[in-house]
């Protein structure tokens, strides 16, 4: 036996239970964080970023295409409207 084992015989380094609360204080606390940056980005694409998108010209002119043909965004199946019939076929031809 080596002078180490007999001076911590079957000792084994680990952590104690506030050691394990604060691990879990502290990841919570970045979940919280990941979380609120998370928030911060989608709010961000939702309430800048599009609007910016669908005020650019082409974009412009794409949407007011669709309100005219009444097509609305939020519809289930687009295939039952009557203006998705050449777009559809369109889209089939190419290769």
């Amino acid at each position: 036996m080596t002078q180490l084992d007999e001076a911590v015989p079957n000792k084994r380094i680990g952590f104690d239970d506030t050691d394990r609360a604060r691990g879990r204080a502290s990841n919570s606390r970045r979940n919280q964080i990941a979380f609120a940056i998370l928030t911060l980005v989608l709010a961000g694409i939702w309430l800048v970023i599009l609007p910016w998108i669908a005020r650019q010209p082409q974009m412009a002119t794409h949407l007011q295409w669709l309100e005219e043909q009444g097509i609305d965004g939020g519809a289930m199946f687009y295939t039952e409207l009557e203006a998705m019939e050449p777009i559809l076929e369109r889209l089939e031809r190419r290769p």
